[in-house]
């Protein structure tokens, strides 16, 4: 097979290296391109239409480098003379591909069409018969035409029966539950449980944030302050549902909510409050973890070892091995010269005197003895690791438990000032908490009034994070012989039926290490069940396509594709049914990094990234950028570079200004090269700051703005301005950003489902990623019994420590927490399940624990049909129709008759175009006017043919319209301000460095809502207290303030609360409201309700900005929205609306009537309608831009 630009490519290379036997070869391949028959390979029901044929502006081309070749063959030309006739050729090429971009051709294969073709041909010479025929032509019209009527009847039939088929789903849901939910007795009991230490097992669907809910609501009821609750939540998504939950719970005369936060958050809050007296100079900013690994380089300066240096300059190994070793010394709470002079005396020395003899003979250490020596380098690495980021005020994850738990256990002052401020404490997913937070737990414990750790052992899937499976059970050993120890059993699921109970019952039965606990029943009320069905298939493809069938007939029946999850240990297990998804068009999403590039412009963008960071290391992204056509370099200008340092690739960058050669554009080159260069990393300039500049300069932050929220790009860039705000002040070298980079477009790094999740798109993700969440259609393919890779370096070192130091059986520990996955999986499911698996992956493959469980409640249903595949990928019926031919082309090459040289190769030119079209047919594109003229204007040269369009259907390259779940005051002002900046941060989700303003802003809020949840009044040194506890979270971040600007904010808080403005009857604080307006959903927030001194009800906003100047005319719309949510919720409006600007001790007030409050939210109609209209256009103003957060994103500047 031929590829036409590819054979082109190969032309030119070959004449610029004088290769004379290659370029007859390449010139003698493209006389042999031959024609198809297009009609025979049609796929349309269109009606027949002729338009003209699309060839390349000059067949001649072709023809004039034969008769030069032969001449320049026989000595007549020289090679230069042929090179610039290649040129136009290419050209021609490139601009027939880049005019029909949008093009799609509708071709038809029935038999009458080709029926008519051949009448009209034997009655070209007979005008009566052509009259005739016409007639027939013209009923052919009618008759499609009302075929085509049918087609849209039956359409819109369709949609309402799916309608229909929604609504009977939707009303079985409803049908499944009690209409008023209650708590059960069990659920019951676990919420009047409130002393003592209390051990809730928790299912699947059991009700546990519910519970967790109601618990913390009967301890408020029973008198308890809301602030005295500490919730401890393993992930930050949880926190966030669970602080919703509990908010929308409490009765309206509660001020303030319990403090909850994930396990990690509250450890560093903890050690930010204090941190002088945790060893740090200055309050400590977070290290993410998948960046650790690239501080040890920064160790060779620091004054280890020489032989440590060596091995982090020459081994790549010690860099895994040490990452591993850290986290599990933190994990199990253990000192790590403890453990090397357990390692040194138990395991390296003996091994070391064993093979002293023969190494001093000359051999080599055993391969043992080799591995040892690095497992005690990794372990000698730890702790100058953690010195080096402590010392540099980083805080890792580990840190953050580790610090915190060896200071509540070797300062009995300080726990018990920490326990001070609670009476009770929660704690989620206790199952998922490493040995050293559930430490932490058992020592609060001791000192609060209740403790309530909530978990399910058999979900326990993160052992290789380091959690210990055996928390909850410790937890009820270690005070077994005391009197407050209770375990509650959740034993009702609400999420499916009894018969996925079951399933999974028996599943967990096969585990060592599950817990005793209660017989779980379901809670639906009804007979209705959950759907399971086991399947085997063929092999991989066959599985995939059946997959595949079967959620799209689900979908036509009523469920949305985002109500479906596909579920697998390994994403690499489902690659094929992921392609074959791809092909279909079924929209999906999958947590692998690779997913965030799956189309050329997020590639390039990375590519370029990559480049930046360092060119001479990423030579693969350069060479990339360099043929892709990035600013304006031309491929045979990349393929003469590339040729040049095929053995220096590091030389590449330089090259391009230091080259001599034959270049067709060297100012492209030149602007490359300049490119590059003025966009590395800049003193004082964050690595966000620095990848917005290079993607504003290069045009993809504009082209991500004009493709809208859905696409890659915009998925790209959000991602990455998270992760570079997670990467801290330690990631400065961009370097070592870009091999992140690489690892995330090599599809190693996998996502949150919350990042990648868009509505009506299948979900892809491993189980792992899934825990927590529920699907009403979940599929579990592929599951065979698989082979565990071989343990690499790392794992085997962890392996020894856990056997050998801690006393664990690691092989048996693996082989329950499959199981323990599988369960997670099993219960993902509220409707339908459907297992299976392929019987041909391997010669002995052999059915999964789950498969073989699952097999003993349900028949299982053989699948004998075996689909087409190419290269083990499923094909589609458009993919079978370009094989057809593509190998149609290929066989008629053969009949080529060398006295028609020059019809059989203008047939071939159009065969070869043909072939293109259909792929963009396959893609469903119609035909647009350019595309037309184009084609109108090529006939002219080769004559007329036949083929179908689809009429008035041209590509919408128009984005679909981006509308909010819901809008907030902070959305409109934006909007108001500029609706670029808004785009940027509410459409695009993208993450700019906070600025000074709104680190005051922060510090105000929190200083003035804690003191509003005082029951009381109080003293001027228990306010400087609040005051430094708050100040000290902010202190020495980023961006920093100067110590005149906290002694600013300290003077303004005392002032504010020394005067009257701060003496009212508070009613609520950070009151959250949920209302309509304009019928459209809003959320928002009051900063503090009050009643004064009249007996009036004031709604108050605090600033820290200055006072309007024209109070009255802008700036009252928040509150007066605020008001009409107010009355929404509680039946009445506020009397007055107030803003508080604290920092410049000054107060606007405005009364509120119905008057003003439909003045004010009038205006902000037009705000509202211009987002929903997508119309982002920037707004540049001296201020807006001064100010902006996302000026960096702009090339205008005001």
């Amino acid at each position: 097979m031929i590829d036409p630009e590819e054979l082109v490519d190969n032309l030119s290379r070959s004449m610029k290296t004088n290769n004379l036997e290659s370029i007859q070869l390449g010139v003698n391949k493209l006389k042999t391109l031959s024609p198809k028959t297009w009609q025979k390979y049609c796929s349309s029901s269109q009606p027949l239409i002729q338009i003209s044929d699309s060839v390349l502006n000059d067949v001649k081309i072709i023809l004039n480098i034969n008769q030069t070749f032969n001449d320049m063959a026989s000595g007549n030309k020289e090679i230069a003379q042929i090179y610039p006739q290649l040129e136009e050729l290419k050209a021609a090429f490139t601009k027939i591909t880049q005019q029909i971009s949008k093009a799609k051709i509708w071709m038809d294969n029935t038999e009458t069409d080709r029926w008519l073709q051949q009448l009209m041909f034997a009655t070209k010479q007979s005008p009566d018969e052509r009259k005739v025929l016409a007639d027939k032509f013209a009923r052919i019209a009618v008759i499609n035409r009302k075929k085509q009527e049918k087609i849209a009847h039956l359409s819109a039939r369709m949609k309402e029966l799916r309608a229909k088929s929604r609504e009977n789903i939707e009303q079985k849901w409803l049908r499944r539950v009690p209409a008023q939910k209650q708590l059960n007795e069990q659920q019951l009991k676990a919420t009047r449980h409130n002393e003592g230490r209390l051990v809730i097992t928790a299912g699947p669907g059991s009700g546990k944030t519910h519970v967790l809910v109601e618990r913390m609501n009967s301890l408020i009821e029973q008198g308890c302050q809301p602030s005295r609750i500490l919730m401890l939540t393993f992930t930050v998504k949880a926190t966030n549902e669970m602080a919703s939950r509990v908010e929308k719970r409490l009765s309206d005369d509660v001020f303030g909510l319990p403090e909850i936060t994930n396990f990690n958050g509250f450890c560093k809050k903890m050690i930010e409050a204090d941190y002088q007296n945790f060893g740090f100079t200055k309050s400590p900013f977070h290290i993410d973890p998948k960046f650790t690994n690239f501080l040890l380089d920064d160790l060779t300066e620091t004054g280890i070892d020489d032989d440590l240096i060596d091995l982090i300059q020459t081994d790549e190994r010690i860099k895994r091995i040490t990452m591993r070793l850290d986290n599990l010394l933190h994990n199990r709470c253990t000192d790590a010269g403890s453990l090397i002079t357990w390692f040194e005396d138990k395991k390296l020395t003996p091994l070391e005197q064993d093979e002293a003899e023969t190494i001093a003979q000359g051999n080599k250490p055993s391969k043992t003895l080799e591995e040892y020596r690095l497992i005690h380098a990794g372990l000698r690495l730890v702790n100058p690791l953690r010195n080096y980021i402590r010392n540099g005020n980083g805080l890792t994850f580990g840190d953050q438990i580790t610090l915190f738990h060896q200071r509540l256990s070797s300062d009995p002052s300080y726990l018990a000032m920490i326990c001070n401020n609670y009476d009770h404490v929660l704690v989620d997913e206790f199952q998922d908490n490493n040995l050293a937070q559930g430490e932490i737990v058992k020592l609060l414990s001791n000192h609060l009034t209740s403790t309530c750790v909530v978990g399910d052992p058999n979900q326990a899937i993160f052992r290789f994070r380091g959690a210990n499976v055996r928390n909850l059970q410790d937890f009820l050993q270690a005070f077994e012989n005391t009197s407050d120890i209770t375990k509650i059993d959740l034993d009702t699921c609400y999420r499916h039926s009894q018969n996925i109970i079951d399933i999974s019952d028996d599943l967990i039965d096969k585990s060592k290490s599950s817990i005793t606990r209660a017989k779980v029943r379901t809670g639906w009320i009804n007979e209705d069940e959950t759907k399971v069905s086991i399947h085997t298939f063929i092999d991989e493809a066959s599985e995939a396509v059946e997959h595949a069938k079967w959620l799209q007939r689900k979908q036509l029946l009523g469920y949305e594709y985002d109500e479906m999850v596909i579920l697998a240990r390994s994403l690499k297990h489902v690659e094929i049914l992921t392609n074959h998804l791809k092909n279909l068009g079924v929209p999906y999403v999958s947590t692998s990094s690779g997913t965030l590039f799956e189309d050329d412009l997020s590639v390039e963008a990375g590519m370029l990234l990559r480049a930046c960071t360092d060119p001479v290391r990423n030579v693969q992204a350069v060479q990339y950028l360099l043929n892709s056509g990035f600013m304006g370099v031309l491929k045979e200008d990349a393929a003469i570079l590339s040729q040049q340092n095929r053995r220096t690739p590091q030389k590449l960058i330089d090259s391009i200004i230091n080259s001599k050669g034959l270049f067709s554009n060297p100012e492209a080159l030149t602007k490359f090269h300049n490119f590059i260069n003025e966009h590395s990393i800049k003193n004082n300039e964050s690595l966000n700051e620095w990848m917005f500049r290079v993607l504003r300069n290069s045009g993809f932050i504009a082209e991500m703005l004009n493709r809208g929220p859905d696409s890659q790009i915009s998925k790209l860039i959000s991602i990455l301005s998270q992760e570079l705000v997670n990467a801290g002040n330690f990631l400065v070298n961009t370097a070592k950003f870009g091999v992140y980079l690489t690892q995330l477009m090599e599809g190693k790094i996998e996502l949150e489902i919350p990042q990648i999740s868009k509505p009506n798109h299948v979900v892809i993700s491993t189980i792992h990623r899934a825990k927590g969440l529920e699907w009403h259609i979940v599929v579990l393919p592929s599951l065979d019994k698989r082979k565990l890779p071989g343990k690499q370096i790392q794992e085997r070192a962890e392996d020894l420590l856990l056997s050998e130091y801690y006393g664990e059986n690691t092989d048996a520990e693996i082989e329950d927490e499959l199981v323990r996955l599988y369960y997670v999986g099993v219960t993902r499911v509220i409707d339908e399940l459907l297992l299976s698996r392929p019987l041909t992956r391997t010669d002995k493959s052999s059915p999964a624990i789950l498969f073989l469980t699952a097999a003993e409640h349900y028949p299982v249903i053989e699948n004998n049909i075996m689909h087409h595949s190419l290269l083990d990928n499923p094909l589609t019926p458009g993919e079978t129709n370009l094989l057809n031919i593509r190998k149609n082309l290929e066989r008629s090459i053969d009949n080529i008759g060398i006295e028609r040289e020059s019809e059989d190769l203008k047939l071939s030119i159009r065969a070869l175009l043909t072939y293109h079209l259909e792929k963009l047919a396959k893609d469903e594109r119609s035909l647009s006017s350019d595309t037309r003229k184009l084609i109108s204007d090529l006939e002219k040269t080769v004559g007329r043919i036949k083929y179908n369009e689809f009429h008035n259907e041209e590509l919408d390259t128009k984005q679909p319209v981006w509308i909010p779940d819901y809008y907030t005051w902070s959305m409109l002002r934006s909007y108001r301000n500029c609706p670029r900046d808004f785009a940027f941060t509410y459409v695009h989700k993208l993450i700019t460095n906070q600025s000074k303003n709104q680190t005051r802003g922060n510090i105000v809020h929190s200083i003035i809502e804690e003191i509003g949840c005082l029951q009381e009044r109080i003293d001027m040194n228990q306010l400087d207290e609040i005051i430094e506890q708050k100040i000290n979270l902010y202190r020495n971040t980023i961006p920093m303030l100067l110590d005149e600007e906290i002694e600013e904010i300290s003077l303004a808080i005392k002032q504010w609360y020394q005067s009257p403005r701060s003496m009212n009857q508070v009613v609520g604080i950070e009151k959250s409201l949920e209302f309509t307006y304009a019928g459209r959903k809003f959320l928002g927030k009051v900063d503090r309700i009050e009643i004064d001194g009249d007996g009036k009800l004031r709604m108050i906003d605090f600033k820290t900005g200055k006072p309007n100047n024209a109070p009255g005319t802008s700036g009252h719309e928040q509150l007066l929205l605020y008001s009409h949510g107010w009355k929404e919720n509680f039946g009445s409006m506020p009397d007055v609306i107030s803003y508080d600007f604290v920092m410049h001790d000054a107060v606007i007030d405005r009364d509120v009537n119905q008057i003003a409050l439909q003045k004010g939210l009038a205006r902000l109609i037009p705000l509202i309608e211009g987002i929903e209209r997508n119309d982002f256009s920037v707004r540049p103003g001296k201020d807006s831009c001064k100010f902006c957060n996302n000026a960096i994103l702009c090339n205008i500047k005001s």
